[in-house]
């Protein structure tokens, strides 16, 4: 049965309980909705295709299309080595995966040095970021001026334990220090980020390069000598990829011992 609530100061607490349930509820809810808009990744689905969502930004219109190059010209390929070379390498890897960066940064010289000066060895680089920060860093190598992508590349690579923990707004202070190399200011990596038609192409170059071989993890190395394909994911140290790339060449089984 209801109760009419005569005091004053029964009434005062009942106000006070009101607002506050109705604060939390309603607090606890806009950080429940603002958590699931701050999506932003290539997620790896069960089938090996990938899918870029949106990152909630404010409504910044930019001319892209005058700030950047064409959009496949910024997807080609980045690719190090004689498009004659025997053996090709696919390097399938995030710039948040540690793994990658230890291949980037110390067993890609030594196979510029030796496989790929001597014209045995190709390799291309494809980009599979699978999470936030791994997209943002993509997104920014991939606007950057071409001739220095390697450079920007081995830049992101070796400070990824400094801007891993950035939010959005500090990712993109951090990056615009580097403009000497990159080209790009606050501005333009603002743009970069949030360019529709780059997140397109990015999705569908993803999805072309990476499901006909079921990349499911970084970094993953597929070597291919004409029609024949290898692949090997997680650490691989210079001397095994060195010891793969001679073994294709002489049309020898390149599988480890015990493996099918």
């Amino acid at each position: 049965m209801l109760k009419i609530i005569k005091s004053p100061v029964s009434l005062l607490v009942c106000l006070f309980a009101i607002f506050v349930a109705k604060y939390f509820f309603v607090g606890a809810n806009a950080n429940q909705n603002s958590s699931k808009e701050e999506v932003v990744a290539i997620k790896t689905v069960s089938n090996g295709s990938s899918a870029i969502a949106k990152e909630n930004e404010e409504e910044v219109v930019y001319d892209y299309e005058k700030m950047f190059p064409p959009v496949d010209e910024m997807v080609k390929e980045k690719s190090v080595g004689s498009d004659n070379a025997p053996v090709v390498l696919q390097v399938f890897s995030a710039y948040t995966c540690g793994h990658c960066g230890h291949f980037f940064v110390d067993t890609v010289p030594e196979l510029l040095k030796n496989e790929v000066k001597e014209g045995k060895l190709k390799i291309v680089f494809e980009e599979l970021p699978f999470d936030v920060k791994a997209l943002r860093a993509s997104l920014v190598s991939i606007c950057s001026k071409p001739e220095n992508r390697m450079e920007v590349s081995k830049m992101i690579y070796e400070n990824a334990m400094e801007w891993y923990n950035f939010d959005k707004n500090k990712f993109v202070d951090y990056m615009a220090r580097h403009e000497d190399l990159t080209g790009l200011n606050k501005e333009k990596i603002n743009a970069c980020l949030t360019y529709p038609a780059l997140r397109t192409a990015l999705r569908k170059k993803v999805e072309e390069k990476s499901k006909p071989h079921d990349i499911t993890s970084t970094p993953t190395l597929v070597y291919r000598k004409s029609i024949r394909t290898y692949k090997e994911a997680g650490a691989v140290p210079y001397e095994r990829v060195a010891e793969v790339v001679d073994k294709l060449i002489k049309n020898e089984n390149p599988s480890k011992e015990g493996e099918e």
